[in-house]
């Protein structure tokens, strides 16, 4: 997963924060869960995707 580091880049790009060691989010503090960027949303699915990738490798499955 590749940061969105460019200046055409918007809050709802992949990774717009560019983590690397963790999930990475920002949303206003008074702000629902509804309200929730929608790139931080398929950035946290595609987190979650390698987080059970890596595990089956560890685990051998």
């Amino acid at each position: 997963m590749h940061p969105s580091n460019a200046k055409s880049s918007t809050r709802d790009d992949l990774n717009h924060l560019g983590g690397y060691k963790g999930l990475l989010v920002a949303s206003p503090s008074d702000a629902s869960v509804d309200e929730m960027i929608p790139g931080d949303l398929k950035t946290a699915e595609a987190f979650g995707a390698n987080v059970a990738e890596v595990t089956k490798a560890v685990k051998g499955l």
